[in-house]
């Protein structure tokens, strides 16, 4: 039987077993607790010429680094792993030795999760975008690429354009790096300041991390038109007459 456990990369897991018998008089002498296919344990409890309370506690400082603790009393005890890490994920296995019973067996699954790093927003040519896209031409494509370090399980990465959901398909998947390319094609003056976000999710449970940035466009005035000739004109006389351009991006000189 395989116990599943899941925990935050950062939090404290525990790992419970049972260590009573049920001959009379019958004591413990010794637990070991192995992890994956390791034949070297990563803590043991010895407790063959002494005492359970008297047992000398050994743990495996590299891998576990001072942070695991066995915690026992008269029928149970378990394994505490605190500040878990990615690595501490994997299979471990619980062996109980007692005086006549036989050896007692328990094996966990322990799966950690740690949220991904925020998103990074480049553009075609590699450079990192911060807060501002651009500018851009009226009828140009526009192309971006989302990357993503960290997570477990690996993030899901997908594009959000004022809200809506718009590219769901990461292009690349490794370990610990997701990307999601956005292309956005021929766009036009509805386009501007549309808010780009990437956002990077590993599971249902956890809260997502996103970058946005905003889209910038330059365009010419979409009408020109001349103002101050409602009435004819005489010779001979000043008029005040305007020039001006509607619909430009920046606003243009006239």
């Amino acid at each position: 039987l395989m116990l599943n456990i899941r925990a935050s990369a950062g939090s404290t897991v525990k790992l419970p077993f049972h260590l009573s018998s049920p001959f009379p008089g019958d004591s413990v002498r010794l637990i070991l607790w192995f992890k994956d296919s390791a034949v070297k344990p990563v803590y043991s409890v010895d407790a063959r010429d002494k005492t359970l309370n008297e047992a000398v506690h050994w743990s495996d400082t590299k891998l576990l680094d001072y942070r695991a603790y066995l915690h026992l009393n008269d029928s149970s005890g378990s394994l505490r792993i605190e500040r878990l890490q990615i690595h501490d994920a994997g299979i471990y296995l619980c062996r109980v030795d007692h005086l006549m019973q036989p050896s007692k067996i328990t094996t966990f699954n322990l799966t950690i999760s740690a949220p991904p790093e925020k998103p990074t927003i480049y553009t075609s040519d590699g450079k990192e975008v911060r807060l501002k896209l651009g500018p851009y031409r009226i009828g140009q494509s526009v192309t971006v690429k989302c990357e993503v370090l960290g997570g477990m399980p690996s993030p899901e990465v997908k594009w959000w354009r004022d809200n809506i959901l718009i590219d769901v398909i990461s292009e690349e998947i490794y370990e610990y790096k997701v990307t999601n390319l956005l292309t956005i094609k021929n766009i036009q003056r509805s386009d501007l300041n549309s808010i780009l976000t990437c956002q990077a999710k590993t599971s249902n449970e956890s809260l997502p991390v996103t970058t946005s940035v905003k889209l910038d466009m330059t365009f010419g005035p979409e009408s020109v038109h001349i103002e101050g000739l409602n009435t004819p004109m005489s010779a001979g006389q000043s008029y005040n007459i305007k020039c001006a351009a509607v619909g430009s991006k920046p606003a243009s000189p006239v």
